[in-house]
């Protein structure tokens, strides 16, 4: 019993956390905060279909944190009080999951999400993925140095760990794993991402 609360991350789970099919090829054209904002609204509503609405529940102790469920986007009860750089995070990491939700179906994805932990941490490492190519992108477009973008790799590549760690039910899957996987897989694609722009 004791392995199912330490379920090791094998190469089909890293591969499938890599995996960048749900990624947005128009995302280099949003630089700016502001620029997602204006037009990731209407990509939601009108390319995607889904509808965003403001949690009005507790449920499971969530209501703080941005969701998104098949076709609605949940905007969490602390979303006012987000300026526009967490948004704009947001939207980016929650569009991933509306591809996603597209993608694997309504049964399939909302069961494996909540019944597969491991699974689950491959679909929310290319949700911060994505997000973290965005800042990428959107320091490159302010022309900050190689040095300063190497530091918001490092920072949100630790940030990341951290919420994947502690954050998440995922405490069948390996600690160990969590720890030592998402950053490696962060800063690699971090680093990556920043060869593509230089």
């Amino acid at each position: 019993m004791g392995a199912a609360f330490n379920m090791p991350l094998t190469e089909g789970f890293l591969d499938l956390a890599r995996d960048s099919k749900h990624n947005n090829r128009y995302l280099e054209r949003y630089l700016t905060p502001l620029d997602v904002m204006d037009r990731y609204f209407p990509y939601f509503e009108d390319e995607l279909g889904l509808e965003l609405v403001t949690k009005d529940s507790n449920f499971l102790r969530l209501s703080k944190m941005t969701t998104t469920y098949y076709k609605q986007v949940r905007l969490g009860s602390d979303w006012p009080n987000y300026n526009v750089y967490q948004k704009a995070n947001t939207l980016v990491h929650e569009a991933v999951h509306a591809r996603q939700w597209r993608s694997y179906g309504r049964y399939r994805f909302g069961t494996w999400y909540l019944r597969r932990p491991r699974w689950r941490w491959a679909m929310e490492m290319q949700g911060y993925r994505e997000s973290m190519r965005w800042s990428i992108i959107n320091l490159h477009g302010r022309r900050a140095s190689s040095r300063r973008i190497e530091a918001e790799i490092k920072r949100r590549a630790d940030a990341v760990t951290g919420i994947l760690v502690n954050g998440y039910v995922l405490g069948r899957v390996s600690r160990s794993d969590r720890m030592t996987q998402t950053k490696r897989i962060m800063l690699a694609d971090g680093y990556w991402q920043l060869g593509q722009l230089r």
